[in-house]
């Protein structure tokens, strides 16, 4: 069996690699400073889109669901009071047809 010469890099290889190395590394750090540069245009697009919401008093959706709970427990509170009112209402007009059918409860009780 013949024996296989050691595997040595031809000097040409070597440099091809090393330029190829430095190359990917060039790449690499160009790459990292464009995503650096473009998360700092998100940002500042962000920032631009919520101060114009809050100029022009535009609400998000989680602006809008707060503003329909406020509404909503509103609308409750007004429902609450106003059958606490009717049922006030019905238990008056209770009284006063009884009166209407027997007007002795209407005098004052003497003891």
């Amino acid at each position: 069996m013949e024996r296989l010469p050691s595997r040595q890099e031809p000097p040409m290889a070597r440099s091809y690699l090393e330029v190829l190395r430095k190359y990917q590394w060039l790449l690499i750090t160009t790459s990292l400073a464009k995503v650096g540069e473009e998360r700092q245009k998100i940002a500042q697009a962000e920032w631009a889109l919520q101060a114009f919401r809050e100029r022009e008093n535009i609400l998000t959706p989680q602006g809008v669901e707060d503003i329909l709970v406020k509404k909503i427990a509103m609308l409750n509170e007004v429902y609450v009071q106003t059958r606490v009112k009717r049922l006030e209402m019905d238990s008056q007009t209770q009284m006063l047809q009884r009166i209407a059918k027997d007007p002795k409860m209407a005098e004052p009780s003497r003891s």
